[in-house]
Order: C-alpha cells, then sequence, then structure tokens
C-alpha cells in the first residue's frame, strides 16, 4: 500500500500545541476551535482567528507557521481571510522554528508564548483596523506577483512566436502588453514584426 500524505504528519502536533497554548490564550479571550494533522486555530468572540500551523511536505524537519485573520461567515459557509505573523515580525524572531520531534516542538512554543504572541500578534488581535490594513497590503502584493507572471508568461510566448517567425502573433502579444510597458529590445522586435508583416502583404 502506497503512503499518503498523512503518514508524514507529525501525531504528536494537535497535543503537544493544546498543552502548551490553550491557557495562554483563554487569558485573553480566545478557545480552541477546531484542529486537523497540521494546524489548531483558536478564535475570540470578535471573530478573529489565530492558527499554529505547519505543511506536511516539510517532512521530517517542519517549520512552524503562525496566522492571524478574521473569521468571514456567509450562511453555513467560514472562511479564514488572514496574513502570516511573519509579516509583523522582525526576521530573527522566526526563522529558528523549526521542528522534526515534540521536545524540538515545545521549545518552539515555548519561544511563540514567552516572546511573540504578547508582543506581536496580540497588538494586531487588539487593533483589528492595523490587521485589515496588512491583510489589505498582502492582497495587494499577491495581485502584483500574479500579474507580474503573466506578463512574463505573455513575454515568453511573444519571443517564441518571434523565433519561430510568427511574426502576426508575436506583434498582437506585445501590443497586448502596451508597447510603453515593452523594453527597447521588445520594442525593436515589435518593429521588426510590424515590418515583416508589411512587407509580406
Amino acid at each position: 500500500m502506497n503512503p499518503s500524505l498523512d503518514d508524514f504528519g507529525a501525531n504528536f502536533f494537535v497535543s503537544t500545541v493544546r498543552i502548551a497554548l490553550d491557557d495562554y490564550f483563554m487569558q485573553y479571550g480566545f478557545k480552541y476551535s477546531i484542529s486537523d494533522l497540521s494546524k489548531v486555530i483558536y478564535c475570540n468572540k470578535g471573530d478573529i482567528y489565530l492558527e499554529i500551523s505547519y505543511w506536511v511536505e516539510d517532512y521530517p524537519n517542519y517549520y512552524l507557521m503562525l496566522n492571524i485573520g478574521f473569521i468571514k461567515r456567509n450562511n453555513d459557509l467560514i472562511l479564514y481571510e488572514g496574513i502570516g505573523l511573519w509579516r509583523n515580525l522582525p526576521e530573527e524572531c522566526y526563522k529558528n522554528w523549526r521542528f522534526s520531534n515534540e521536545i524540538e516542538l515545545k521549545g518552539c512554543l515555548i519561544d511563540i508564548s514567552r516572546n511573540i504572541l504578547g508582543k506581536y500578534a496580540k497588538s494586531l488581535w487588539t487593533n483589528p483596523i492595523k490587521l485589515q490594513e496588512l491583510i489589505d497590503e498582502q492582497r495587494v502584493e499577491f495581485r502584483m506577483k500574479s500579474e507580474k507572471l503573466v506578463q512574463s508568461q505573455i513575454l515568453a510566448e511573444a519571443k517564441r512566436a518571434y523565433e519561430s517567425i510568427r511574426y502576426d502573433l508575436a506583434k498582437e502579444l506585445y501590443e497586448r502588453m502596451g508597447l510603453d510597458n515593452l523594453t527597447a529590445t521588445e520594442r525593436k522586435v515589435h518593429y521588426i514584426c510590424s515590418k515583416n508583416i508589411n512587407s509580406s502583404q
């Protein structure tokens, strides 16, 4: 029988997190909500959640992640909209959150409860406006990265079309990008495509 992804999970994760953090979160009005093999979620009455998780794919040396955000409710549908807490942290605070066994996970959780949650997470769950601003910033960044990826794919396709002497397609793709957004080399290629199309007509 072939192993499934769950076979590579840390089966000690949920119980270790809850032992370490249930009481901590309770003093700030957060209660345990749900969990699965790779995450534990706490939420408060204001529908702000904190998620402690890892990627099973990182087996056997997992990386601990913290997310914070809002719970969005729409009838029976529940959505979680948040950010990685690293966006509100200096890098040196989270770069060593690695664990491969229960003892190492406990060490990470002790560090988080003593040095991170009260200073960096609390400043967001007590300031929903700031939290929403960070979520909005992340959304804009993701959109810009997505648009940049699409643009790179269009330019790569235009280059392949030019090299395959498909001047009409290359010209169309470059123009889709907007000539003002092209580099000098790309504008020169567009000019060559246009010239070859006109000479063949």
